[in-house]
C-alpha cells in the first residue's frame, strides 16, 4: 500500500470516529439541557451557570451547571479564606467548599467524580464562577 492511500485510509477513520463522537456529544447535550433549562426555572436565569467541558468524553455530561451561592455559602467561604491567612491549603479547601455546595448538575455523586476524574480542575472553575455569580457586575456605559 502506498502512503496517499493509507494516510487516506487512516484519515476516513478519524473522520468517521470524530463523527461518532459528535453525535454521541449532541445526543447527550440534549439531555444536559433539559437538565440546565429545569434548573433555570427552579433557581432563576440569573442564578444558573454553565462551564462547558473541553473534549466531550462519552459518558459525561457536555457541562456542569452549577447556582449562585446563598449569602450563608458566600459568607462561610469568605470567613473561610479570611481565617486561612497564607495558608495555601486552607485557601483550596474554601474554594472545594464553596465549588461542591453551588455545583448542581450533574447532582449524582458517581457522576461528578467521573467528571472530576477527567477534568481535575473542575472544582477550581466552578468555585471561581460561583465567586462571579455572588458579585455584581458593572454596567457599560454608552459612549457618544
Amino acid at each position: 500500500m502506498d502512503a496517499k492511500t493509507k494516510i487516506a485510509e487512516i484519515e476516513q477513520k478519524r473522520a468517521e470516529r470524530k463523527a461518532a463522537l459528535a453525535a454521541a456529544r449532541e445526543e447527550q447535550l440534549a439531555n444536559d439541557l433539559e437538565a440546565l433549562d429545569a434548573l433555570e426555572q427552579e433557581h432563576g436565569d440569573h442564578a444558573i451557570a454553565r462551564l462547558d467541558v473541553d473534549g466531550f468524553k462519552p459518558g459525561h455530561t457536555a457541562f456542569v451547571a452549577l447556582r449562585s451561592p446563598s449569602s450563608i455559602e458566600y459568607q462561610r467561604f469568605c470567613d473561610m479564606i479570611a481565617r486561612a491567612g497564607n495558608d495555601a491549603k486552607k485557601k483550596l479547601e474554601a474554594q472545594n467548599m464553596l465549588a461542591e455546595s453551588c455545583w448542581c448538575y450533574p447532582k449524582e455523586k458517581d457522576a461528578r467524580k467521573a467528571m472530576l476524574e477527567a477534568y481535575p480542575g473542575m472544582l477550581l472553575s466552578v468555585a471561581v464562577r460561583a465567586m462571579k455569580l455572588a458579585e455584581a457586575t458593572e454596567a457599560a456605559e454608552g459612549k457618544g
